[in-house]
C-alpha cells in the first residue's frame, strides 16, 4: 500500500484498483438495503484482467466481454488491423510483427522495446509462464487470431515468433506446404525440448516425413 510502484504495477497486471473507504461503506449499504447476502463490489479492468487470467476465457464471462468489446470496440479493431496486416509482403509482415512484439513484451516486462535483443530467448529476458500468458492473450485479443500453444515453449525469440505468427495472420497458400512449414517447426520443437542439439535441415526433414507417414498409416 506504501509502494506505489508496486500498487501501479499490480493495478495494471490484474486490472484491480483498491477501492476507495467511502466507496466500500456506500456498496455495503446498498447490499444491505437490498437483501443481498452474495455480491462483491470491484472496480476491474475487465481488459487488463482477461490477459492475466487465463479462466477469463470461458463462458461465463461472455457478457463481460460482450460489454467490453462493445464499448472498446475492440472487435472491429483487431479485424482492421488483421487485414491491414494481411496485405503486407511477407518480409514486410515479419518485420511489423516483430515490432509489435518488442512492444508488447516491452510493455510487460518494463523495458524499452528497441533495447530487446530480438534473437535472444525472452525466458532469458525475464518473461516466465503468467507474462507469457498475458503475452499471447494479449497478441490474440489486438490481432484477433489464435495463437497455437506450444508458440511460447522452450523460451522462443521474437524474431521466431513472428515468422511463426506470419503465418497464422497470414497462411501459405499452397496447404501442403503450410503443413510442411508446421511440421517441421514443432520438429525442431520437440528436438530442443528432448534436448537433441544441432539439427540439420536434412535430419529435421526426415522427421517430418516420419511423422507424415506415420499420421497416414494413423
Amino acid at each position: 500500500a506504501r509502494n506505489e510502484q508496486i500498487k501501479e504495477t499490480l493495478a495494471a497486471r490484474t486490472g484491480g484498483q483498491p477501492l476507495a473507504s467511502a466507496d466500500a461503506l456506500r456498496f455495503l449499504g446498498h447490499a444491505l438495503a437490498d437483501g443481498t447476502s452474495q455480491v462483491a463490489w470491484l472496480d476491474l479492468d475487465w481488459g487488463a484482467l482477461a490477459r492475466f487470467l487465463p479462466s477469463a476465457a470461458g463462458s461465463r464471462f461472455d457478457l463481460l466481454r460482450h460489454l467490453r468489446t462493445t464499448d472498446s470496440g475492440g472487435q472491429e479493431n483487431s479485424s482492421d488491423l488483421l487485414r491491414e496486416l494481411q496485405r503486407l509482403e511477407p518480409e514486410e509482415l515479419r518485420q511489423t510483427l516483430k515490432s509489435l512484439l518488442k512492444d508488447e513484451v516491452g510493455s510487460i516486462l518494463r523495458v524499452e522495446p528497441e533495447k530487446l535483443d530480438e534473437n535472444r530467448s525472452l525466458l532469458e529476458v525475464g518473461m516466465d509462464s503468467l507474462m507469457g500468458v498475458e503475452l499471447m492473450t494479449s497478441l490474440e485479443n489486438s490481432l484477433g487470431i489464435t495463437i497455437p500453444l506450444m508458440a511460447l515453449s522452450e523460451g522462443p525469440t521474437i524474431s521466431r515468433l513472428a515468422e511463426r505468427l506470419s503465418h497464422v495472420v497470414k497462411p501459405p497458400e499452397n496447404t501442403e506446404e503450410a503443413g510442411e512449414s508446421t511440421l517441421a517447426a514443432t520438429a525442431k520443437q520437440l528436438a530442443v525440448q528432448h534436448q537433441v542439439a544441432g539439427l540439420s535441415d536434412e535430419q529435421v526433414a526426415e522427421l517430418v516425413a516420419d511423422v507424415k507417414a506415420t499420421s497416414k498409416a494413423q
